[in-house]
């Protein structure tokens, strides 16, 4: 059985309670549920069932479709989305996002590419560190840390990404940001977002390539790793499990291992 929603609403209606159950396998259904307004082609949301199993998927914008739940359900979702729904990348775990691009190639042909794949890190204790060099970004920093978090995402994703569009998000939520500066220039920033089950998530931790390797992404997440922990929160973050030294920094400052997701692209053919 397929159940297209209405709008986001609706479906976080139905949805939270699974989503808050499995609040490290569903990151990003909450955020992105909550931009839909009307559900179309490209901003939608489904949930598939068969036999006491679901699989629930999101879209919205220009990020990837959000999969999550049981690969049994998969061949169920692949004729729905098959079916006039817009989307290039899936991001999900490894055995549900194969199995459903496996069903919707069979149907639509092409066949797709794994982008990246990424371990959730949770952390409960951090190790000292001295953070005296971080700072509390202001609006004067906004547009220096929308051309550093540009570049973030272009690493990242390996796709162009608009500043002007980052720099008007970045001075609303200017709070967020801490960053470690040098003559005045930002050197190195990341961000916190606090999400529903007192999870906290730090993202965007980037330092400009001439200032690496001086422990300023450590001071940077390790202060706000702290200050979550005091706040009685959980703190977490993703992780490319390709980058030996992000992976080494993590563990390092006291974060473990969680479960591993797959960012997966659709190719057609020319």
């Amino acid at each position: 059985m397929i159940k297209f929603y209405e709008n986001g609403a609706d479906f976080l209606r139905e949805n939270t309670s699974i989503l808050r159950a499995y609040p490290f396998e569903t990151t990003f259904f909450e955020g992105n549920a909550e931009s839909i307004s009307r559900c179309d082609d490209v901003n939608f949301a489904v949930k598939a069932e068969a036999d006491g199993d679901l699989l629930l998927f999101v879209h919205t914008g220009n990020y990837p479709a959000v999969l999550f739940g049981s690969a049994r359900c998969a061949e169920e979702l692949a004729k729905a989305a098959a079916n006039g729904l817009r989307f290039d990348r899936t991001l999900g775990v490894e055995d549900v996002s194969l199995a459903f691009w496996r069903e919707y190639e069979n149907i639509v042909g092409g066949s797709h590419k794994i982008n990246f794949s990424m371990d959730v890190m949770t952390c409960s204790s951090v190790a000292p560190c001295d953070v005296s060099d971080v700072t509390y970004a202001t609006t004067d920093d906004a547009e220096q840390i929308a051309h550093l978090w540009a570049r973030f995402t272009g690493d990242v994703t390996h796709r162009n990404t608009s500043v002007e569009e980052m720099l008007a998000r970045i001075r609303s939520d200017i709070s967020s940001y801490r960053c470690v500066k040098r003559e005045g220039k930002v050197v190195s920033v990341a961000a916190v977002s606090d999400e529903s089950n007192g999870l906290t998530r730090i993202s965007g931790v980037y330092t400009l390539p001439e200032y690496r390797n001086n422990g300023f992404a450590r001071q940077t997440v390790t202060s706000f790793t702290a200050d979550i922990l005091k706040r009685g929160r959980i703190p977490y973050l993703h992780v490319d499990k390709t980058n030996p030294v992000s992976n080494r920094l993590y563990l390092s400052i006291g974060y473990v291992r969680g479960n591993t997701k797959l960012e997966i692209e659709r190719v057609v053919a020319s």
